[in-house]
């Protein structure tokens, strides 16, 4: 029998305390592993200029563009520079993080990003 991932819940403690604790600090995407996004956060669809109800159900590809090989890679995690594609077809760079992530059997892939404007803005202060 071929089921479906079904979409991820936020009912796992873990996932919620790690949600909640990135809810607005991070941009964060949680993905199916075939890059179809489950659960976004608010940070992070108005970086990409869509609405979280947007976002639910699209694939991820497209949205990012790797530059090179990993700069870190560390306990299944590996970091990335990235180019972000958002909706009105603007591009910015980030460091992007992918996290493999596991609930009720089922793999998700979460990435939290950081636009790099953001990020040196945060050393200036």
């Amino acid at each position: 029998m071929n089921e479906e991932t079904p979409p991820i819940e936020l009912s796992n403690i873990l996932t919620k305390d790690v949600f909640n604790r990135y809810l607005s600090e991070f941009p964060l995407i949680f993905l199916s592993s075939d890059g179809v996004i489950q659960t976004i956060n608010s940070t992070a669809s108005g970086l990409l200029g869509y609405s979280v109800e947007e976002s639910i159900g699209m694939n991820v590809e497209g949205y990012f563009q790797f530059l090179g090989i990993p700069l870190r890679s560390y306990d299944q995690k590996m970091v990335f520079e990235a180019l972000v594609n958002r909706k009105d077809s603007s591009v910015f760079p980030a460091q992007v993080h992918v996290i493999p992530y596991t609930e009720n059997g089922a793999l998700f892939i979460l990435i939290p990003f950081l636009a790099l404007e953001q990020k040196n803005k945060e050393k200036n202060l």
